[in-house]
């Protein structure tokens, strides 16, 4: 393994998982989401893979392939179907089994890429995570925040309410289908979310 040679595939794995976690350095432990223990992987995962295309260690044929087998990992999974995103037993569950660790990994990561589509579709791409996460850090960091300060973090960061969103994302059982996280993966690589500066 060449870490220096930037088409080897087997690198580009490598600092991907350097990028995750690195990422939990921020999340959860600069910032820690009290009501939202999905944010710790799904945001996460979302973030680790984009720093690794943004910093180029991944190329596109990968970035576009992250999804590719989200359909056979997530559904007829009866532990995604029937827990909520803002289950508190995320926390002490996600190691416990491969169908605890799809919810926050898998579906968290699902949830994560739609919300970050969500807040540039709203904004004509103008905005995103990415403005959201210092909000939340310059607020809170070192400490935890609930979900009202992440619903103002959104909003003040973006401008944009996301209450409905996480009421049918996060605090229901609904998996978003394949069909959704697919076209959410082209708008997201549209808008940018993958692209190196």
């Amino acid at each position: 393994l060449d870490l220096a040679d930037a088409r080897d595939a087997l690198a580009g794995i490598v600092f991907s998982v350097i990028a995750h976690e690195l990422v939990h350095a921020w999340l959860p432990v600069s910032l820690f989401p009290r009501e939202d223990p999905w944010v710790k992987e799904g945001f996460t995962s979302f973030y680790g893979y984009a720093f690794a295309a943004r910093g180029g260690w991944i190329g596109p044929a990968t970035v576009d392939r992250l999804f590719a087998k989200y359909d056979e990992g997530v559904f007829g999974d009866v532990d995604l179907e029937e827990v909520e995103l803002s289950d508190p037993r995320l926390w002490y569950e996600e190691y416990s089994g491969e169908n605890w660790r799809r919810v926050t990994y898998d579906r968290g990561f699902a949830v994560g890429l739609l919300l970050d589509v969500y807040l540039r579709t709203e904004t004509d791409n103008r905005k995103s995570l990415d403005d959201v996460l210092p909000v939340l850090f310059g607020r809170h960091r070192h400490r935890g925040f609930d979900r009202d300060a992440f619903m103002a973090a959104i909003e003040d960061g973006t401008g944009v309410d996301a209450r409905a969103f996480f009421s049918r994302w996060v605090d229901s059982t609904e998996v978003p289908e394949p069909r959704l996280v697919d076209d959410a993966m082209r708008q997201a690589i549209e808008f940018g979310a993958f692209a190196r500066d």
